[in-house]
Order: structure tokens, then C-alpha cells, then sequence
């Protein structure tokens, strides 16, 4: 069996991520959406490949004075195997390096996604609210998470 292969997601990606994104989320991401972030300056974009396979991404984006983990996504086969974990932590590594200024990050979560509200939590990230129905299909509250840098 190969290992996990954490790489920057490129153009070529689009398509693959797009079917992930379609397995992997009720509301999914255009290949639109998805362009505008790779071609983000202030994005930080990351795949998971397995056995040459996209099996995850991770988007994170700053905004102004705002830094968001926009996306955490694995295919539901792999979930259960720190793909998520290894995908959050080269991301933010990433994020360290690209702009050493970034003080914290936030994140919405589905209220009963208990695996993600896990590794968030794992991370470091704490609970800071509540978005009431933030979610659509089926709606759901988000909860906002905080992670502080150091």
C-alpha cells in the first residue's frame, strides 16, 4: 500500500476535485469557485493523492484581516485515516510560510459532523459559536472554531 501524498492542488486538478467535491458535499463548489481559489493569491490549496488518486483537498483563504480553512474534504472510503489531518496540517504550514503575519484561523463546521468537530478540536481549534441554519440541504447550525497561531 502507498502512502498519502500531500501536493498543491494545479489546474489539472479541477476536474478530479470536482467529482470529489460532488461525492464529498450536498452543496458543492463550482470548478468556477474552485478556479477562483486556485488563482487566489491568498489561497492555500492542497490534494491528497493515493495510488495517484485525488482522495481529499483542503482549501484555506485569507481575506482582508480574516484567515478561513474554507474546505476540508476526503472521499468517504478514506475517512478514518489522518488523510483529513495530514491535509489541515500541510495546509497550515503552508498558510505559516506564505504569511507569517496570520495570527488565527476560523472555520464552520456542520453541528453533527462529530468526526470533522473531532479533528478540529485535535488541532487545537476551540469553539467560539454558533451560525443558526448556516447550512442548507439538509439545513444545519455551524459551529464557528477558532485557531490561534502561535
Amino acid at each position: 500500500m502507498e502512502k498519502v501524498i500531500i501536493r498543491d492542488m494545479c489546474e489539472h486538478d479541477l476536474d478530479s476535485v470536482c467529482l470529489l467535491e460532488a461525492i464529498c458535499d450536498p452543496v458543492p463548489w463550482s470548478v468556477n469557485a474552485l478556479r477562483y481559489e486556485l488563482e487566489n493569491k491568498e489561497s492555500v490549496l492542497k490534494v491528497a493523492l493515493f495510488n495517484n488518486k485525488i482522495i481529499g483537498y483542503a482549501c484555506i483563504r485569507t481575506l482582508l484581516d480574516v484567515t478561513h480553512v474554507m474546505k476540508v474534504a476526503v472521499l468517504p472510503e478514506h475517512r478514518g485515516n489522518g488523510v483529513g489531518g495530514i491535509l489541515l496540517s500541510d495546509s497550515l504550514n503552508t498558510l505559516h510560510t506564505q504569511q507569517p503575519d496570520v495570527k488565527d484561523v476560523t472555520l464552520e463546521v456542520r453541528e453533527s459532523n462529530s468526526a470533522a468537530l473531532r479533528l478540529y478540536d485535535n488541532f487545537g481549534f476551540i469553539k467560539t459559536g454558533i451560525r443558526k441554519n448556516y447550512y442548507k440541504n439538509p439545513e444545519e447550525n455551524g459551529i464557528i472554531m477558532q485557531l490561534e497561531l502561535a
